[in-house]
C-alpha cells in the first residue's frame, strides 16, 4: 500500500468520524424526531420490522400479506439492527462519500467538508429519519463514486440493492446507466442491476402472490406539516439555486454534466410526474446539490456562511415544529392492548403509541386494500362488521344501530378521543363453499360464519359473510332477508339493503352481522337461511348452514 493511499484511507476515516459525532450531537438534540413527520412511513416500516421480529413475516399486521411501501430490504434491516442505527449509518456513509466526491471534484478539504456538512444538516435528511431513504440515498452516493472510478458492475450491483429500499433509486440507475453507455460499459453495470432486480422481484412474488401490487398501488398520504414541507423547501430552493450556478459554470465537465442529470431526471418524474412535495423525498438530489454547493462555496467563499446558517436554520426550525406526541393516557390505554385497533382519519396521531404486536385498521383504507375495496364500493357498514376491532378510537360517523349489534360501547378512559369498546368476543370466519344461483346473474360460491355453535341461554352475535359471484353489475338496491329458525318456528328475522354499487361485476363479499336471542326451550339445532329480495320480489330463500344449540 502506497503512502498516499494510507493518506487517503486515515483523512476518509478522519471525515466518517467527524460525520458520525457531528450525527451524534444533533440527534441528541432532536431526541432522534421521533415525534416528527412522516408518521405513516415510520409506522409501516417499524410494523413490518417488528412483526419479522415476531415470526409472523414480513407483514403489517399477523395475516394480511402485503406490501404497503417497497423497501424490504430496509424492513429486514431494521428487523436486526434499528432506526436510529441505519439513520446514523447511512448518514455517515452517505457523508463520507460526499466528501470523497467533492476531493474527486476539485474542492479542497474545507469545502468538500463543507458540502457533507449541508447534507448532513438538510432538513430533508431529518424529515427523513427512520425512513428507507437516507439508505437509499447512501447507497446510491457510493455507486456514483464507483461509477466515477469506473468500477462499473459494483456500482449497478448497489444500485440494484438502493431499489429495494425505495424504487425511486432506479431513477438515478437510469441516469449513471446512460452514463456508462457512453463509456462503452453498459452491460458490466446494467447485468449485476438486472440480475439484482429479477431475483428480488421473483422473490417478492413468490411470498405476496398475487396480492403483491395490491399494497404497493394502495393510496398513502403524507402526514407532513406545511410548515415541514416549506422548510424544507426553501433550503432546497436556495440550495438548487447555488448548485445551478455552479454547475453552469462549469457544464462542460462530464462529472458536472453528469450531478446536472441526476438532478434534473430524478426532479422531473418525482416534482413534477409524480406530483411528490414532500421534501425528504428529494434527498439523493440534496446530496448532488450539495457538492455543487461546494464548487459555488470555495469560488465565492463569503457564501460558506449563509451556507451553514440556511442548512443548520432548516434543522432547528424542522426540530421546533416536531408534532406532539400523544398523551400519556392515550399512550398507557393503547400501548397496554394486546387485542385489534381500529383508527379513523383524525385520530391517526394515535397510531404511533399501538404496539407492533396490536393489529390495526385504520377505516380510510391505507394498511389494508381490501378494505380500500370496500370503501370504494360504498360498504362502509361491512367494513366495520368484518374487522370488528376491539377498540374503536375516533369521532366517526358510525352507525348505531350497528355498533350495538356489535356490542360496542362508549369508552369513558380516553377524554380527548371519542373512543368504543367492543365488549363480546367474536369467532373467527370458518370458510365454507356453495353453488346457489339466485337468478342468471347473482352466484353465492361461497359463505363463512364466525360461531360454529349458538348458546341456548345467552344472546350473542352472529357475523355472516357471503361471497358472491355478480355477472352483471346491479342497477338497483338488493335486500337481503334472514332467518334464523329452530323447530320452534322462526326465531329471529333481518333485512338489509345494499346499494347497487355493492354488487359490480365480478367476485366481491359482503358481511352482515345477527343478533341473536336467547333460545332457551329451542331444540339442538338452528337454520340460517338468506334470501335475495329485488324489486319487492324474493329470487330465492335458501338454507346456508344448521348450527348446533349448546346449554
Amino acid at each position: 500500500m502506497t503512502n498516499q493511499r494510507r493518506t487517503e484511507i486515515a483523512e476518509t476515516l478522519g471525515v466518517a468520524l467527524l460525520i458520525l459525532v457531528l450525527c451524534g450531537v444533533l440527534l441528541a438534540i432532536s431526541g432522534l424526531l421521533s415525534n416528527g413527520a412522516v408518521i405513516d412511513n415510520r409506522l409501516i416500516l417499524s410494523r413490518y420490522a417488528a412483526q419479522l421480529q415476531a415470526g409472523n413475516g414480513l407483514v403489517f399486521n399477523p395475516g394480511e400479506r402485503y406490501l404497503l411501501i417497497f423497501a424490504p430490504l430496509y424492513m429486514l434491516l431494521e428487523a436486526i439492527s434499528s432506526p436510529a442505527i441505519l439513520f446514523v449509518a447511512a448518514t455517515v456513509i452517505a457523508g463520507t462519500t460526499l466528501y470523497r466526491l467533492g476531493r474527486r471534484l476539485g474542492l479542497r478539504r474545507g469545502f468538500a467538508f463543507a458540502a457533507a456538512a449541508i447534507y448532513v444538516l438538510s432538513a430533508p435528511l431529518w424529515m427523513a429519519y427512520a425512513t428507507a431513504f437516507p439508505l437509499m440515498t447512501a447507497l446510491v452516493l457510493v455507486a456514483l463514486e464507483l461509477i466515477l472510478g469506473a468500477r462499473w458492475s459494483l456500482a449497478g450491483l448497489l444500485i440494484g440493492l438502493a431499489t429495494f429500499c425505495s424504487p425511486e433509486a432506479l431513477i438515478l440507475g437510469v441516469v449513471l446507466l446512460i452514463y456508462a453507455l457512453q463509456r462503452g460499459k453498459g452491460w458490466p453495470f446494467a447485468l449485476p442491476l438486472i440480475a439484482v432486480l429479477g431475483a428480488g422481484g421473483a422473490g417478492l412474488a413468490a411470498y405476496y402472490g398475487p396480492t403483491l401490487w395490491d399494497g404497493l398501488l394502495t393510496l398513502k398520504r403524507s402526514h407532513d406539516s406545511t410548515n415541514q414541507r416549506l422548510i424544507a423547501w426553501v433550503f432546497m430552493g436556495a440550495l438548487g439555486l447555488v448548485a445551478w450556478l455552479a454547475g453552469y459554470r462549469e457544464r462542460t465537465r462530464p462529472e458536472i454534466a453528469l450531478l446536472g442529470a441526476w438532478i434534473g431526471l430524478y426532479a422531473l418524474i418525482v416534482g413534477v410526474l409524480l406530483r411528490d412535495i414532500d421534501g425528504w423525498r428529494f434527498l439523493p438530489v440534496v446530496g448532488v446539490g450539495a457538492l455543487l454547493g461546494g464548487l459555488f462555496i470555495q469560488k465565492y467563499r463569503l457564501a460558506l456562511i449563509p451556507a451553514v446558517l440556511i442548512a443548520g436554520g432548516s434543522f432547528g426550525l424542522l426540530w421546533a415544529d416536531r408534532a406532539a406526541l400523544p398523551s400519556s393516557d392515550a399512550r398507557a390505554t393503547y400501548g397496554a392492548s394486546g387485542a385489534s385497533v381500529g383508527v379513523i382519519a383524525k385520530a391517526e396521531a394515535l397510531l404511533a403509541v399501538i404496539p407492533p404486536a396490536t393489529p390495526i385498521t385504520l377505516f380510510n383504507g391505507e394498511f389494508q386494500p381490501e378494505l380500500k375495496k370496500m370503501l370504494e364500493r360504498g360498504d362502509e357498514r361491512g367494513v366495520l362488521i368484518r374487522y370488528a376491532p376491539a377498540l374503536l378510537v375516533g369521532d366517526g360517523a358510525w352507525d348505531e344501530d350497528l355498533l350495538r349489534a356489535l356490542d360496542y360501547r362508549p369508552d369513558t378512559i380516553l377524554k380527548r378521543n371519542k373512543t368504543y369498546r367492543r365488549y363480546s368476543a367474536l369467532g373467527a370466519f370458518a370458510n365454507q363453499e356453495a353453488d346457489i344461483a339466485y337468478g342468471p346473474d347473482l352466484r353465492l360460491y361461497g359463505f363463512a360464519l364466525d360461531q360454529t355453535a349458538l348458546n341456548a341461554a345467552k344472546p350473542g352475535w352472529l357475523r355472516v359473510r357471503l361471497d358472491w359471484e355478480i355477472a352483471h353489475s346491479a342497477s338497483r338496491p338488493l335486500t337481503l332477508a334472514f332467518r334464523l329458525l329452530t323447530e320452534n318456528g322462526i326465531i329471529l328475522e333481518s333485512s338489509e339493503e345494499l346499494d347497487s354499487g355493492i354488487f359490480r361485476l365480478g367476485r366481491y363479499s359482503t358481511y352482515h352481522v345477527l343478533q341473536i336471542p336467547a333460545l332457551a326451550g329451542s331444540e339442538n339445532q338452528a337454520r340460517v337461511q338468506v334470501a335475495v329480495i329485488l324489486n319487492g320480489g324474493t329470487l330465492d330463500r335458501v338454507t346456508l348452514a344448521s348450527l348446533p344449540i349448546t346449554r
